[in-house]
Order: structure tokens, then C-alpha cells, then sequence
């Protein structure tokens, strides 16, 4: 991620407390290495994905998978000046309901948390217990979207280690493909000739509103006044 503007602001001001909090997380990223890199096209406007990502309560719905893992009760999205994060607390071994259910990450009673950093206008990091994955959101035009998927974990080895970075790979492709069919019907319904605007909802979609306003904001410093 770069900007070549030279009004640009230093990275670290647009990171803001990322790094910290990362490094207060204790995640080694200094031991991670990339793994593997997916490329996904998506027939929807790039902005339809990032409210996508954005929001939180299409999970229980569209992510039966992930939706075991977390605790939803718990969910929420604080929004930053360039940024929002989006915390989402693991479900714990004594659950006894997920228990009974297909987990990914069957966790000890230790504290752990899946953290999605949205940073404006394109970027994701998602952190989970075992790996990072970055996300870069390219526009390919008005209706059609690049999703660039890179996966870091420390380096895995062979046999178990192996097989359980694959499985969490596919976990995240098995979210990624639930993603690609919302955003997909979404992009449809935008161009239904009785469809105008929504509004927003102020417990869960805080994140989209955030992102509409940074945008907006944008674009008017942008657009040269006549």
C-alpha cells in the first residue's frame, strides 16, 4: 500500500494505533511469512464489498463456519480517524453448545480474538489465532472488483502443522466464497429501478457509515469547485 501524493500523510499517522495494539496482542508478525496469495474478481462495485466487510450482522446468516467460532454477543466496530476495528472474541473450550458443533479453533479459556483492522480506503488485516491474512480491494470498473487475499503464518513445517495451515486457508476461502454471493445479490439489487437508498443502522452498521463519510469527504476535497 503507498500513495505517491506529496501532500501525503506519514503512514504511521494514518496506522495510528495498529502497531501497538498488535504488538500488545504478542502476534508474531516478525516470525510470519506469506503463504499463499488467492486473486478472487467479484461482480460488484468495490464499495459493495467494503460495506460488506464493514458490517457485522450478515455473520450468523452467511457464515454458519465463523459464526461458531466467535461470540456475537460480543461483536462490535470502533471507528478511528483513517481506520476501524472490528473486534470479534473467540468462542472458548467450555462452550458447552459449540462443543457440540464443527469448530476450527477450539480454543483453551485463554483470552483470544479475531481483529479486523479496515484501513480507508482498501486494505484489510485480519488477525485469528493461527495466521494474518491481508486483503487489497482494486476497482476493475463500476461493477466488478479484484480481492487480493494474501495468507502469513510462521512457518508451518510438515504433517499437523501443515494440514492445519491448509484447513485455515480453506476456512477463509469457505468465508471469502459466502462474501463473493452477498456482495453479488447486493450489486443486483442496486440496480432494481425501485430501490433509491436504505438507512443505516446505528448498532451495526457504525463501520459503513464511517466509510461513507471518509469517502464523501474525499471526494469533495478532490473535486474542483467551478
Amino acid at each position: 500500500m503507498a500513495c505517491l501524493g506529496e501532500n501525503a500523510p506519514p503512514l504511521t499517522a494514518v496506522l495510528g494505533d495498529i502497531e501497538r495494539e498488535v504488538t500488545a496482542k504478542n502476534i508474531p508478525m516478525a516470525n510470519m511469512s506469506l503463504i499463499e496469495r488467492r486473486d478472487y474478481t467479484i461482480n460488484c462495485n468495490w464499495k459493495v464489498y467494503i460495506d460488506n466487510y464493514l458490517e457485522g450482522y450478515h455473520i450468523p446468516i452467511a457464515h454458519p463456519g465463523l459464526f461458531r467460532e466467535i461470540d456475537y454477543d460480543q461483536y462490535r466496530v470502533e471507528t478511528f480517524p483513517t481506520y476501524s476495528r472490528q473486534h470479534a472474541p473467540m468462542r472458548p473450550a467450555s462452550d458447552v453448545e459449540a462443543l457440540d458443533r464443527d469448530r476450527r479453533f477450539l480454543r483453551t479459556e485463554a483470552e483470544e480474538e479475531a481483529l479486523y483492522y479496515w484501513v480507508f480506503p482498501n486494505f484489510m488485516l485480519n488477525f485469528y489465532p493461527d495466521n494474518l491474512q491481508i486483503n487489497i480491494i482494486l476497482p476493475l470498473g463500476h461493477d466488478s472488483t479484484l480481492t487480493i487475499f494474501e495468507w502469513y503464518f510462521e512457518q508451518p513445517g510438515t504433517g499437523g502443522g501443515w494440514e492445519s495451515m491448509q484447513n485455515s486457508i480453506a476456512f477463509s476461502d469457505q468465508v471469502q466464497q459466502e462474501d463473493i454471493e452477498i456482495c453479488e445479490t447486493v450489486q443486483k439489487g442496486l440496480q432494481s429501478r425501485s430501490y433509491d437508498v436504505g438507512r443505516f443502522s446505528v448498532q451495526r452498521e457504525n463501520g459503513v457509515h464511517h466509510f461513507h463519510s471518509l469517502l464523501y469527504h474525499t471526494l469533495s476535497q478532490s473535486i474542483p469547485r467551478r
